[in-house]
């Protein structure tokens, strides 16, 4: 079993740091995470170890981990990149005439995962990663995996209200009928759509946090853009 995404520690760990259960510096002590885990030391070490590779956990010289703060500017261009690899990929399915296959395959997984009753947060997660593992071509899908994390990291710092997460939702499955109906360059004009909101908003939230007093920032609060002035 790949540890790095399959291991049910990792898998805790990095739910929780993608949902903001963490807040930027906070740290992230082995022997405590595993308590509340009730499991070994060594598992949640090794977690930490690769979630430090994809970027949204450091161990600045080897003192310690903590939850990694992310730079909006970075968050920003992993957005860009995400939308081209799913256009770069539907492209590449289409030339290979591939789509309809990928798509069929597509709808069987995802399907299943709209219908469940888990609450937003989570559900969304579930969905990237099976838009991701069904919709990008293989040689995109490891990247696109440690970039998103980043990208929902910051978002949900920033935004990750249950309504956040629920528009999220309903512009996914918006998406998700366009594939399923065979309208793949809509499907695609919809997709750089959602990146170009999600580039919006962290903008957005960036510049609300700049007015704000030095001692209030995303370690302290969230900040909930989903409703005008809503803080």
């Amino acid at each position: 079993m790949a540890f790095e995404t399959e291991h049910p520690v990792f898998r805790a760990l990095r739910e929780r740091l993608l949902l903001g259960h963490w807040l930027p510096g906070t740290a992230l002590k082995p022997a405590d995470i595993a308590d509340e885990l009730r499991v070994g030391i060594s598992p949640v070490r090794e977690a930490l170890i690769r979630l430090t590779e994809r970027d949204v956990v450091q161990n600045i010289d080897h003192k310690g981990f903590n939850a990694r703060p992310i730079d909006p500017h970075q968050a920003i261009l992993f957005c860009k990149m995400l939308s081209q690899m799913y256009l770069d990929s539907i492209s590449d399915f289409t030339k290979a005439k591939l789509i309809d296959e990928v798509a069929a395959s597509f709808g069987g997984e995802i399907e299943p995962i709209y219908a469940s009753n888990e609450e937003p947060a989570k559900l969304f997660l579930k969905v990237g990663e099976c838009y991701r593992r069904a919709l990008l071509v293989k040689q995109h899908r490891h990247v696109a995996d440690h970039i998103a994390d980043v990208v929902y990291v910051y978002l949900s710092r920033a935004m990750g209200t249950r309504t956040y997460y629920s528009d999220l939702l309903v512009e996914s499955q918006s998406i998700s009928a366009l594939i399923l109906e065979g309208q793949h360059k809509a499907a695609a004009r919809a997709i750089q759509g959602f990146f170009r909101r999600r580039v919006a908003e962290v903008m957005r939230a960036q510049a609300r946090l700049s007015r704000m007093p030095t001692a209030t920032n995303l370690a302290r609060s969230h900040v909930d853009l989903s409703r005008p002035g809503g803080a």
